[in-house]
């Protein structure tokens, strides 16, 4: 008989070839995934979080992505950041990714970045309807009740000082000057108000009675 040219031999080394090699490129596949994933997050979260303080550490952490885990890091960092902008409860995060495949990792890294760009949209909106940034409102509030966590005034400040507001209205001055401001009637407290209407009141508040309503701040921003 001829010699047949697929012998056991020879067919069951090229199995294992077969097999080998479909190894070698799922590993190449994978890490693919893992290196676009890490560039992703380089090049659009820079971008993503460019507004957000503090960004800086983000944009280091970005230039040393190489993989699904860092970008998850990076993208949950992002997130945070946007949430702590406006005061918001962090989104918790558990490291189970740590011991778990890389398909999952690159699921977690999906994850936070669309959890990155809703939280994004949200702060954004947050800020236009809350920060009011013409002279010299936003200043004075930023003097006045800063909010050390997102560096942003608080306008819904409510301490123990006998002032609240982003603008320290003592209750008595509020409630004698926001009678002429319809808007600001249904307020029985000024960090009840949203911003805009506090400056609506600041501005009656400041034509009867001059700086001297903020006396610390409105000296150090110079306004007397």
């Amino acid at each position: 008989m001829s010699p047949c040219w697929f012998g056991a031999g020879w067919g069951e080394g090229l199995m294992r070839a077969l097999v080998v090699a479909a190894g070698l490129f799922t590993l190449a596949v994978l890490a693919t995934d893992g290196h676009a994933l890490g560039q992703r997050a380089d090049s659009e979260g820079r971008r993503a979080i460019a507004a957000t303080p503090g960004a800086s550490g983000n944009a280091a952490l970005a230039a040393r992505c190489p993989g699904a885990r860092q970008a998850v890091v990076f993208y949950r960092d992002a997130t945070w950041r946007w949430q702590d902008a406006r005061g918001a409860t962090r989104t918790r995060y558990g490291q189970s990714h740590r011991a778990i495949g890389c398909a999952y990792v690159r699921w977690a890294a999906e994850l936070w970045v669309d959890r990155a760009a809703l939280e994004r949209k949200r702060t954004e909106e947050w800020r236009r309807l809350y920060a009011v940034p013409e002279w010299p409102w936003y200043a004075l509030a930023l003097c006045e009740a800063r909010n050390p966590k997102t560096g942003l005034p608080q306008w819904n400040y409510n301490g123990r000082s006998g002032f609240d507001g982003g603008l320290q209205f003592h209750p008595d001055t509020w409630n004698r000057h926001k009678v002429h401001v319809p808007t600001a009637r249904g307020y029985a407290y000024a960090w009840q108000a949203p911003p805009v209407v506090q400056v609506a009141v600041a501005r009656v508040t400041l034509a009867a009675e001059g700086w001297n309503a903020w006396p610390a701040c409105s000296r150090k921003l110079g306004l007397r």
